[in-house]
């Protein structure tokens, strides 16, 4: 298991799985124009940063394939499957690794 760095607390002793953990980008909160932006009408972002990476895929042999991402990548995610999680105050999205749609 590995974490994005040091002062990035580990917010699962091991994710299961093919299960990827990410900080989301935050969207602008003004805009090009100087325009405040409130944050009911803020277009959510699909686009994150890989905290933490599970143990990779069971397969039926008992061995695992593991995930292809690996932490510190920038990557898209898919609109409708992910869950939000809150710890100490931050949010992070977990998402499956199929639920990735693209690396920046």
């Amino acid at each position: 298991m590995q974490t994005l760095e040091p002062n990035v607390p580990t917010v699962f002793a091991s994710l299961k799985g093919d299960r990827i953990l990410l900080r989301r980008e935050r969207a602008a909160e003004v805009s090009p124009g100087g325009i405040i932006i409130p944050e009911n009408a803020q277009t959510p972002i699909y686009k994150g940063v890989v905290v933490q990476v599970g143990t990779g895929k069971k397969n039926n042999d008992g061995s695992r394939t593991p995930i292809e991402f690996e932490v510190g990548q920038w990557v898209l995610f898919s609109k409708f499957s992910y869950s939000e999680i809150t710890v100490d105050g931050e949010t992070f999205v977990l998402v499956g690794e199929d639920a990735i749609v693209g690396v920046l």
